[in-house]
């Protein structure tokens, strides 16, 4: 039980120090905003949470992604942004989907304006 405990603890703090060493990036105040429009007709039910793919976002590497609060689309908002597979923050990535949030009933359709996101630039220091 100790030779466990002893290799846990040994990997943690292995971790803690390689966290704390990597979590310090350096944010610039300047960002892009960018729309998040639908690639595909669907129907949205109130209260239902849907997958909606959306037009290709490039992101370059150390990229944060913000969600703006305000709602752009009278039938709900996008609750987060991504792709099927999730990479890496140090990796190129693609917004290809967003997760939506029905606040109503209706049809999101092709090129409908789903939301918006700010995407800022971080730097390892």
């Amino acid at each position: 039980m100790f030779r466990i405990i002893g290799k846990i603890k040994k990997i943690e703090g292995e971790l803690s120090e390689k966290n704390i060493k990597d979590a310090n990036l350096h944010f610039e105040l300047m960002g892009d905003k960018v729309l998040l429009i639908s690639e595909e007709d669907i129907a949205v039910k109130k209260g239902d949470i849907t997958e909606i793919k959306v037009e290709k976002i490039a992101l370059k590497p150390k990229s944060v992604v913000l969600k703006s609060a305000y709602k752009l689309n009278k039938n709900g908002s996008v609750i987060s942004a991504g792709e099927e597979i999730p990479v890496p923050f140090e990796s190129e990535r693609d917004i290809d989907r967003v997760t939506f949030l029905a606040t109503a009933n209706g049809e999101i359709k092709k090129g409908d304006l789903l939301g918006g996101l700010v995407l800022l630039k971080a730097e390892q220091e």
